[in-house]
């Protein structure tokens, strides 16, 4: 007669499905409920077959499905921005648009003679103007090229947005070192710091340097007449330098931390203009050099 439960062997019951064999598994293994493990489907026996002991997998109750891992990560559209260089040289330059491909200017010539007081019947002195020296500085492009798809513009609209940003800042930041340091060889630039008539000083600490950019501020009003310095070009590590000056008295020149300058009853001024100059540091140029802008 047929049982209706077949045996492997006296006593054991063929699993004959998966759950059947997970169910195996519990009853052999008095697994506690909420538990997790595995059964293999390749182990399930035909009728008939030789049983084998059901194996188990044990993981911990709060082991997390790896299925689940794009649905609990949180993903930002935004793209994070590096460090940016702060912009302190080109709007000290007066702009003016031109549509040709050069601009020639002409520098006065010297002056021989000066007005003076005449007597009556005396002989007036000659003034004389020397031809002025035309000087011509040719158009310069700057510019890149980069590519944005369609496709980019349309499902990464932040995206897009954020290569455009970096893109016209590294445009600017071009336009700031060519204007400064450009060589006038080539496609370059002549910047400031390589235009002819500028003023030299050599100075030996921050005290010294601090009459020296004095100095340089009043050669500006002297050699040129009309024009004023309206700014203070410096590099960041010697203003740091600068701004920790102290008197015999470990006094801060320029403020201390907690107190303003002498004979201020203000706080602290977190960017103290030198000489009522306007502060700009700047971080690509050489150490201990100073500049005025006319």
């Amino acid at each position: 007669m047929k049982s209706d439960n077949p045996v492997g062997g006296k006593g054991k019951t063929v699993a004959r499905t998966l759950g059947e064999k997970a169910a195996a598994a519990v009853t052999a293994k008095g697994i506690e409920r909420g538990t997790r493990f595995s059964a293999s489907s390749a182990d399930v026996k035909a009728e008939g077959d030789t049983p084998t002991t059901p194996t188990t997998t044990e993981h911990s109750p709060n082991a997390r499905p790896t299925g689940y891992a794009p649905a609990i990560t949180e993903v930002r559209p935004d793209v994070l921005e590096g460090a940016r260089r702060p912009l302190t040289v080109a709007d000290l330059f007066a702009q003016e648009t031109t549509s040709d491909s050069a601009v020639t200017y002409f520098v006065e010539g010297a002056v021989t003679g000066a007005p003076t007081a005449v007597g009556e019947g005396g002989e007036y002195p000659k003034l004389e103007f020397g031809d002025p020296t035309p000087k011509t500085d040719a158009l310069k492009k700057i510019g890149c090229i980069y590519k944005d798809t369609d496709e980019l513009l349309a499902d990464a609209e932040r995206l897009a947005q954020s290569i455009d940003n970096r893109a016209e800042y590294l445009l600017d930041i071009t336009v700031e070192d060519q204007l400064l340091t450009g060589n006038g060889t080539g496609n370059n630039i002549e910047g400031l710091l390589n235009r002819s008539g500028l003023q030299t000083a050599t100075c030996a600490g921050m005290n010294a340097a601090i009459k020296a950019i004095k100095k340089a501020k009043v050669g500006i009003k002297k050699n040129t007449p009309g024009f004023r310095a309206d700014a203070l070009l410096i590099n960041d590590e010697d203003w740091d330098e600068l701004t920790n000056a102290q008197d015999a008295n470990n006094q801060f020149l320029a403020g201390g931390p907690f107190y303003g300058a002498y004979g201020s009853s203000n706080g602290p001024v977190e960017e103290p203009p030198l000489w009522f100059l306007e502060k700009r540091t700047n971080s690509t140029k050489s150490s201990r050099q100073t500049d005025e802008q006319a």
